[in-house]
């Protein structure tokens, strides 16, 4: 596999852990859909996709990658409860998400870290609260709604045609690559992230945006205050001085993607 290949394995690792915090942080709600089944999925598809990119980057070095204890554990968790089916075997908790989540982060950067050399230099591991089928579930969202909201936001609309240009591997393959109004700022950084994978699989270019700074915090911290809806668009009623403008540039300093390219 190429470095952006790798990429893909790595962040859909990291969306595991967006689900898993979008859950704890309506757990109450949740109780009710056989919570602990979908935790044990995500658990395990967290393994695997962090064991592909780490045999990918180290073909036969097992042995030589797990001297260090953080990837070994992630092995351990693989082998033992996927892919041998030990009945022996027991699992880490999933009961405290609080201690589950810390974990898979320390171990998603490990892997980070340790292949390094084999993943794109401008790959970020940027953390949001949010899962596209738990997100829709909570707050009732039909078809004709979500249709109806990404309608309002046309404005997140990326269209991206290389029909003029080809692929590295596929040379006959010509690509157009569509990336739909999203719900949500959070669900428009995984998009987008995923948007910039693909691209860059099929150009070989190097193309990755992240969030700026602190970007989940302020954008909790709005939602929290009633200043915007959990689909980021504005609560007049609840705006200072129902001051529409201030909320705007608050806005689009948290909808501000750093565009990173070497």
């Amino acid at each position: 596999m190429r470095p952006w290949q790798r990429a893909e394995y790595l962040i859909r690792a990291k969306k595991c852990i967006d689900s898993m915090l979008y859950i704890r942080k309506y757990m109450s709600q949740l109780i009710f859909i056989g919570l602990g089944d979908r935790l044990h999925l995500m658990f395990l598809g967290f393994y695997i996709d962090c064991c592909i990119v780490l045999e990918d980057s180290f073909p036969g070095a097992k042995k030589q990658i797990c001297q260090n204890s953080i990837i070994d554990k992630i092995f351990h968790e693989r082998d033992k409860h996927y892919a041998h089916d030990d009945k022996s075997y027991k699992a880490d908790s999933i009961a405290d998400l609080d201690k589950l989540i810390d974990l898979l982060r320390k171990q998603l950067e490990e892997v980070k870290k340790v292949c390094k050399d084999a993943l794109p230099s401008v790959l970020t591991l940027d953390y949001v609260p949010h899962d596209i089928e738990y997100f829709r579930y909570i707050n009732n969202i039909s078809v004709e709604m979500d249709q109806k909201i990404r309608e309002e936001k046309k404005c997140d609309f990326l269209h991206k045609n290389t029909s003029e240009e080809e692929c590295v591997d596929f040379p006959r393959l010509k690509i157009e690559l569509t990336l739909m109004p999203c719900i949500n700022i959070y669900e428009r950084i995984q998009r987008l992230q995923d948007a910039c994978i693909i691209s860059n699989i099929c150009t070989d270019e190097n193309m990755w945006v992240k969030p700026v700074p602190d970007f989940v915090e302020r954008l909790e911290y709005l939602r929290e205050k009633q200043i915007i809806d959990c689909f980021d668009r504005p609560i007049e009623a609840h705006l200072p001085n129902g001051d529409i403008l201030q909320y705007k540039k608050l806005l689009d300093l948290l909808q501000r993607l750093e565009l990173c390219q070497n």
